[in-house]
């Protein structure tokens, strides 16, 4: 399984576009972790990355 790493430190209008692309590589079975500040953890956690 391909492992990849995303990263977005900037504000939330950058870090959703990032949020459907891992959701995406997720579907089609990638393992995907994703990197932001804390502001955005609630939210990148709340849509399970």
């Amino acid at each position: 399984m391909p492992r990849i790493l995303l990263a977005s430190p900037g504000s939330l209008g950058d870090v959703l576009p990032f949020i459907a692309l891992a959701k995406a590589l997720r579907a089609a079975g990638h393992e995907v972790r994703l990197g932001s500040s804390r502001n955005n953890c609630h939210v990148v956690e709340a849509n399970g990355i």
